[in-house]
């Protein structure tokens, strides 16, 4: 009875004003229920949680003494008149939000209640310059799409968005959420604000110690002997797991050029470090392979034997006095060298890591 009488001149394509040149208020909440992931390289947030959104129907009014004292009624959600609200800024398309199932509340008065909720993916832009220490800001952006803000006005409840019921991120850190207004656009809007904090622990294990370990490997290469015939290799080696690292790296960061993380200039200079140092080994083989032959030739032309004196002079001995020096040479460069790229890289990546931690402080 209530239902047919309060249907039977109803007109849901209208605002449920008497006046229709007043302006409607249409009040919102949100719950955040998840942060479900935050897909750094295709820039996409995802989010779950429901709205509260409440406005005055004057079409829906009645006396609850006159209905059995009936003093609700649910409405399917597409029988009435409700906000045709957009994520405008969503990742793949624009959905209106609300499903079938869920009913508008409304009381004796015409106060209308309804409480949509979804799974939400929008854009977010990424500021990877501190990865993984880094903190993000993504926005939501939802706009009343069929009215103008001369027609309808849409106001928060609150400022801070309510996270009961929230459930943690394993890799993600809510810090603070919050709701907007843009004034300055045409369409009735809301901003929902987030802002997230990357849980860096995971991070660390997996690419920074490993990192900094890697980079002392570049000293010691310094230290493999020339005759071992292992050094240029070992060098090479280190500079293709540098490689790999920054293949990585790059692969879970957003393709673009505004933003470049410190991490894969870290591993740049790292990889730089490993080029130099394989160029020395190469030079330093070349002059210690060169110079044993050299010396061989010499000693080759030293060989004599002075039957009157019965002196002889033993090519073996000559050309082991000179590999001798010879080594001892480059024994001494190559401790040099290796307590310089040592300091160097001791010093690179503890200023690297305390500034990342100062930025993530």
């Amino acid at each position: 009875m209530l239902h047919t009488d309060l249907m039977a001149l109803y007109n849901k394509r209208i605002r449920p004003l008497q006046n229709q040149n007043r302006l409607l208020t249409v009040s919102v909440a949100f719950n955040l229920i998840s942060v479900l992931g935050l897909e750094e390289s295709i820039q996409k947030l995802s989010i779950s949680g429901y709205f509260k959104l409440s406005w005055k129907d004057e079409f829906l009014v009645w006396n609850a003494s006159e209905y059995g004292e009936l003093y609700s009624v649910e409405f399917p959600q597409d029988e009435i008149w409700k906000p045709d609200i957009v994520l405008s800024n969503g990742y793949e398309r624009f959905n209106v939000l609300g499903e079938n199932f869920v009913k508008i509340t409304v009381t004796q008065n015409g106060t209308a209640t309804w409480n949509p909720g979804d799974v939400f993916d929008s854009t977010c832009s990424i500021d990877t310059t501190y990865y993984p220490f880094d903190t993000q800001l993504c926005e939501l952006q939802f706009l009343i799409w069929s009215y103008g803000i001369d027609e309808l006005e849409i106001k928060p409840y609150f400022q801070a968005i309510s996270n009961s019921g929230f459930h943690e991120n394993g890799e993600w850190q809510l810090l603070e959420a919050w709701m907007t207004t843009d004034e300055t656009h045409l369409s009735p809007n809301v901003i929902m604000s987030l802002k997230l904090q990357r849980r860096s622990k995971f991070f660390m294990l997996e690419f920074l110690v490993p990192i900094m370990l890697l980079s002392l490997l570049n000293s010691f290469v310094f230290l493999v002997p020339c005759h071992s015939g292992e050094k240029i290799s070992f060098s090479v080696t280190v500079y293709v797991a540098y490689g790999v690292y920054l293949s990585n790296i790059s692969s879970s960061l957003p393709h673009n050029s505004m933003h470049i993380s410190c991490l894969t200039i870290y591993l740049i200079c790292m990889l730089s470090l490993s080029v130099i140092a394989t160029f020395l080994v190469a030079l330093e083989l070349r002059y210690f392979f060169t110079t044993n032959e050299q010396a061989a030739e010499d000693a080759d032309k030293n060989v004599y034997t002075n039957h009157l004196d019965t002196k002889v002079t033993s090519r073996e001995s000559s050309k082991e006095g000179q590999t001798n020096n010879l080594t001892l040479k480059l024994k001494t460069m190559n401790t040099m060298l290796f307590w310089i790229f040592i300091a160097v890289d001791v010093l690179f990546s503890v200023g690297f890591f305390l500034y990342l931690r100062s930025q993530d402080a």
